[in-house]
Order: structure tokens, then sequence, then C-alpha cells
């Protein structure tokens, strides 16, 4: 079969050789299957793929020959891309028994398949373990290092949210395929764009995804569904609602045709943007099509989906309608042991304020009274972010980014301070900032106790001095200390009302922040 010939050329020569052994009353091929579950499952058409590895194994045991360990494996490949983990660990293990037992050495990609699983399991250290076990297995069988394994490590790393060592391994990964004359593999370059759009970088997000439909296209694949509901997530991000529902309305049919099934992310995307043109009925169709669809999959109930409704009723008025949903997000979290986001519980608090008109009032009324305050129409920047580099150093260039979308002016440090050393143009920006966004990470005042030339420190006490309206921003895990365990200087941090930081609904916590910024 010609190089030349795209995957679907193949297949097609393929079925007509299948239909001329059954024609012609001979029996199926295995190495024909097994040509066929390959080119299938390059397709994406797993479930395809999956039957014809099948056949492949059930003649080659009516011929009395070993299983294919290569077989075995790819039918864990399918089993793992439909979601079939348990069984997909049962056949990576049939497949490693069916390697030693031939007296093969066992392919690394197993490892890479058990990460895998692992992985979507929640059990990042075994992934990582699974990782390690692969570059092993390529060194002692003089293979050269898989930038497969480099960008799964990636991959793990963005799940924990450590975005600087994600795109580290991203990187040793594109250098591993330049080195070996690869072309970079397609899931990394979509990780990629996915860590840039954490850090608000989303036009160079939206470039990798042009390159990746390149790739696709020169190669006459069909796009996976997910690639382009990553590009309408993007667009939803960057507030171009319609792009964006366009795109969803793409992901859905692409996702029926790829898997035969609907999917529910794509629906609530689709919910999201109809919601944010105002077009609520259509909105709360997609929300109740989408938990149809979950619960008729059999999953779990996502407390995402309730919440995000219940933005869209209380952005119609519909406030009665919006709390029983926020209540609806809360039982669901409280009966899958889920820890509460406490920008639900913020949000029901806001909701049901006697005076709602009142709260940005309210967070201004909070502020510790100034010793000496810089006239307003001197201030140079409109926002100034404090942050600590490890671990918010992502999510202070994504608030820059949308700080700097809605128009506002931002001082951010970009380059770390040494310690001991606070430089006097930090103290300007602070001194003609407006506002002062701190990212309150876990232990973000600590060494303000311990150190009186920590950085930080001597940030919050300029902004303090000098009345610049500090906004803190509660990340996951933060929790206040007590006012008298904080230095003099910082103290009054502790009165000032903030709110919780929120991925899943980072739109509208945006829209809280800059309503905020401009009470």
């Amino acid at each position: 079969m010609e190089n030349s010939l795209t995957p679907v050329q193949q297949l097609e020569q393929l079925l007509s050789e299948e239909q001329r052994l059954e024609a012609a009353g001979q029996p199926a091929d295995p190495e024909l299957l097994d040509r066929k579950s390959d080119l299938l499952f390059m397709l994406m058409r797993y479930e395809e793929a999956l039957s014809a590895a099948q056949q492949a194994i059930e003649i080659l045991k009516q011929q009395g020959k070993p299983e294919d360990p290569r077989i075995l494996m790819r039918i864990g490949g399918c089993l793992i891309s439909l979601h079939h983990y348990a069984e997909g660990q049962q056949q990576v293990e049939l497949a490693r028994r069916a390697f030693l037992d031939q007296g093969m050495p066992v392919d690394p990609k197993l490892e890479l398949m058990l990460a895998t699983i692992q992985r979507h399991l929640i059990s990042y250290d075994d992934a990582l373990a699974s990782l390690d076990r692969a570059d092993e297995l390529c060194m002692a069988q003089g293979k050269p290092l898989s930038q497969g394994v480099s960008g799964f490590r990636a991959q793990l790393y963005s799940d924990r949210l450590q975005v600087d060592k994600a795109l580290h391994w991203l990187d040793r990964a594109e250098k591993l395929a330049i080195e070996q004359d690869e072309q970079p593999l397609m899931a990394l370059m979509n990780l990629r764009a996915y860590l840039l759009v954490q850090i608000g970088r989303y036009e160079d997000a939206l470039a990798v995804l042009d390159r990746v439909e390149e790739i696709f296209d020169e190669m006459q694949r069909p796009l996976p569904a997910a690639l382009v509901g990553n590009r309408g997530a993007i667009l939803l991000k960057m507030g171009r609602p319609q792009q964006s529902l366009e795109l969803f309305q793409e992901a859905m049919r692409l996702h029926r045709e790829q898997s035969g099934q609907l999917a529910s992310s794509a629906m609530i995307g689709m919910a999201d943007a109809l919601g944010r043109l105002g077009r609520i009925e259509e909105s709360l169709h997609y929300y109740e099509l989408a938990e149809e669809t979950i619960r008729e999959g059999g999953d779990e109930e996502e407390w995402m989906l309730y919440f995000g409704r219940a933005i869209c009723l209380q952005g119609a008025g519909r406030l009665d309608e919006a709390l029983k949903e926020v209540y609806r997000a809360i039982e669901t979290c409280t009966k899958q042991g889920i820890q509460q986001p406490p920008f639900i519980m913020e949000t029901l608090r806001d909701w049901m304020s006697p005076s709602p008109d009142r709260l940005v009032a309210d967070q201004i009324a909070s502020q510790p009274e100034a010793v000496s305050v810089i006239p307003d129409n001197e201030k140079k920047y409109d926002v100034f972010i404090c942050y600590r580099r490890e671990p918010a150093l992502a999510n202070a260039m994504l608030l820059q980014a949308h700080m700097e979308i809605r128009g506002k002016t931002v001082f951010r440090d970009q380059d770390g301070l040494h310690k001991g050393h606070f430089a006097e143009d930090l103290k300007e920006a602070i001194r003609y900032s407006r506002h002062m966004l701190v990212l309150l990470t876990p232990d973000f005042l600590e060494r303000c106790s311990s150190d009186p030339d920590d950085v930080v420190r001597q940030e919050l006490a300029t902004a303090l001095h000098h009345g610049v309206h500090i906004i803190p921003v509660m990340m996951d895990g933060f929790s206040w200390p007590k006012p008298e365990d904080l230095p003099e200087d910082i103290r009054g941090l502790c009165q000032v009302n903030g709110m919780s930081f929120t991925t899943e609904f980072f739109n509208a916590f945006i829209d809280k922040l800059v309503s905020w910024i401009e009470g």
C-alpha cells in the first residue's frame, strides 16, 4: 500500500480487499483486520477500531496462534479513548504479559497508556512513576526518548496548575521531536494552546490551534471535536460569544460523527455563549439538554451546570429560579463529597443581600484609613497586581490579560526582586496605582510575619499607607490569619472585604471584579 495515500484512501482500499475476500468465500485475514483497526484508530473511529482489533485477536486464537501484543495494545488504546479505563487497564496488562511470554521487549508505550489511566483516576504520582518506567524502557532498549512521554508529564503538571513546569516539559517534547525529525504531536500542541489560555495569551493560543488545524488538513484527517470546542472556549473568554457559539455548534456535530454521542461539554459551552448573547430561553434549553445527556449517560451530576444556569437566570432577572439552581449546585457538591467552591456561597450572599447595590460601596468602606493619599488625577496605573510567583504567576498573568482586555492599565512585577531589596520604582508604581489586586495563595502572609524585608509585605504596607484601593482575591486553600498575628503595618488588610477566585466561572468572577474596580 502506497505511503502517499491518505488514511481515508488506505482504509477504502482495505475495505475493498475485505469485500473481495468475503465474496470469494475466503476467511478473514487477521493482518488485514489489524491494519484496518490501526487506520480506524487514526481516524478516531474508536468503536470500529475496537471491533476490528477484537476480530483479529479472535481469529488468531482460532488459528492456534499467539495473541499479537500490538493488537492487544490497540484494544487497550481504544478502550481508554472510549473512557473504559478499568477494561483498558486489563488490556494493558494482557499486552504486557503477551510481550513477556513471547520473549519480546515490552513496548514503552504501555507505560504511557497506564499513565493515561492513572491520570484519570487522579493518581498523579503513580502516573509520573509510569512515565519514568517508559523512559527507562526506551533507554534499556536503545530507543530514543519519546516526545509523548515528556508531553504527558506536561499534562500532569497542567492538571496540577503548575503552568511553568508544564510549559517546560512541552518545550522538552518539542525539542525531542525536532531532534528525531518528527512532527510535534498534535495533542501536545493542543495542550500548549490550553496552557497559553491559562495565562491569558489568547492570540498565541489561537495561533497554535491554527497550526494544528493546518496539520490535520494536510493529513486529510477530520478535526477532533475537542479541538473545535477549545477554540470556541477561547473566543468566549475573549468576549466574542457569537463566534464561540458557531464553534460549539460545529463541535457538537463533529462529536456526534466521531463518537455517535452528544457532548455535554459542547452543549454547556453553547448555553454559556447564548446566555452572554442575551438569548436566555435558548441558553436554558441547552443547559437542559446537557443535563439530560449527563443523566442518560449514567454520569454524575455536574454542579457547574447548575451554577452556570443560575448565572444565566440571575442575569435575566429571574432571581428565585437562580437561587434554586445555586442550592442544587451546593447540594450536588455535598452529595459527591466535593469541597464547595467559596465563589458559590459568595454569589449566594450577594444575590440574597437586601441591598445588592450597596455591595461595592461596602467593599470601598472596608478600606483602612490612609496616611498619605496621592490625588487620583496623578495616578498612572489602574491596577497593581500583588502576588507570589510560586504558585500564583499564571493567575497573575491571566488577570493582567483580562484587565487589559477591559481597557485597564496594569502594573505587574514580572522579574521579581532579590530578598531584602525593595526597589523605589516598585514603590512608586504602587503609590500611583488606583487599585491593588492581592492574590492570596496558601501561606501568602506567613513570610510577611517572619521577614521584615519580604517584598510582598513591603508592597502591602505601601498600598495601605497611601490609600490604594485594595481588593483581596482569595485563592484555593487560603485562610485568613488572626489580625494580631500580622505585623502592624499590614494588619489593616484583614478588615478589607475580598472575593474568592474561580476558574470554573471565570467570566462571572471577572464581571464582579470589574464592578468593584469601577465602583
